[in-house]
């Protein structure tokens, strides 16, 4: 399946979960930037036909259906993101299930940890070395972002590798709340100073607002499980 393919049937399938899900179809091309024709379209099978193949697959349906609900709580909250980087780190990992048929084990997944970290750290040094030849500050305040996240993944999946079975939040809802309160006030009160006539403090301001964004989502998801 070719990617553009895949992207439709993406959209397809998160349009049937998201109704599914009780949001009109409406709500669900305001949720997925979509046109409600084309929503309906997917709803009724007359567009992206390789939905069914890939929500066929439990574990790619699992990835969906948690995406999807990510979505619901952003619209409910009013919270307003780019789905286009998203939707693409969706295409990898569905490409990358649909290519190997099966769910890796515990040695395989610590293998494959183990190789991202390397790479993680070698995109680390190649963002820094340019940094230090840039003289603009922006630019460079980029690139030691790309450094500084590369380096957080690299801990991160230091930690999983290290922590694989560990599943116990042992933290109380009210504290979650409290954070996940606090991440969206952020988001929000960025939103309102985007748009600058320089494009490399909105690449910047936009990165800070994901993050902000993500952090909020991270939150949430601790208090999904937490409230289970």
């Amino acid at each position: 399946m070719d990617d553009r393919r895949l992207v439709t049937a993406i959209k397809a399938a998160l349009s049937q979960i998201l109704v599914s899900k009780g949001l009109s179809v409406n709500e669900a091309a305001r949720v997925l930037r979509l046109t409600p024709a084309a929503v309906s379209m997917y709803i009724s099978k007359k567009r992206g036909g390789f939905a069914d193949q890939i929500l066929s697959n439990d574990n790619i349906r699992r990835i969906l259906d948690s995406y999807a609900n990510t979505l619901i709580m952003r619209h409910r909250e009013g919270l307003i993101s780019d789905l286009g980087p998203e939707i693409e780190d969706l295409k990898r990992q569905i490409k990358m299930m649909l290519s190997t048929g099966e769910v890796m084990d515990e040695d395989e997944v610590k293998r494959v940890i183990r190789e991202r970290i390397t790479l993680e750290h070698e995109t680390a040094e190649r963002a820094m070395a340019l940094a230090y030849i840039t003289r603009n500050p922006l630019v460079r305040s980029i690139l030691m972002q790309i450094a500084t996240d590369s380096l957080r993944h690299a801990h991160i999946l230091t930690i999983i590798a290290e922590n694989y079975g560990e599943a116990e939040i042992d933290l109380d809802v009210d504290q979650l709340k409290q954070l996940a309160d606090e991440e969206k006030d952020m988001h929000s009160a960025l939103s309102s100073i985007v748009g600058s006539d320089n494009p490399l403090v909105n690449i910047l301001l936009q990165s800070i607002m994901r993050d902000e964004l993500k952090h909020y989502e991270l939150v949430a998801s601790l208090l999904g499980l937490k409230k289970r």
